[in-house]
C-alpha cells in the first residue's frame, strides 16, 4: 500500500511497481483491459483493502480519483467486490 500511495517507487517491490503503473488506467476504465481472472483478483484485493483498511482505501481513491468521477461512474461494479468509497 505504501508503494501505491507514495510518489516515487522506493517502497515498491516489482509486483507493486507494476500495479502502480497500471492503477490509473484501472481506475479510469474499471479494468476494461483486464481478463476475467485479473478483474476478479484486482477487485478482490481492493475489496479486502476497503473492508480492512478503509482509511487507506480512501487515500488511494483520493490519489487516483481526486475528483470522485470514477467512484460515481463505477460504484455498482466496485460494490460487487465490496469496494466502498
Amino acid at each position: 500500500m505504501r508503494c501505491l500511495l507514495e510518489e516515487g517507487d522506493a517502497a515498491c517491490r516489482p509486483a507493486g511497481k507494476a500495479l502502480k503503473e497500471v492503477l490509473p488506467e484501472i481506475v479510469r476504465t474499471d479494468c476494461a483491459k483486464c481478463t476475467e481472472t485479473q478483474h476478479k483478483k484486482i477487485g478482490g484485493f481492493f475489496g479486502e483493502v476497503s473492508r480492512r483498511h478503509p482509511d487507506l482505501m480512501k487515500k488511494l481513491l483520493d490519489k487516483y480519483d481526486p475528483s470522485g468521477e470514477y467512484r460515481k461512474k463505477y460504484a455498482k461494479s466496485w460494490a460487487e467486490y465490496s469496494i466502498h468509497h
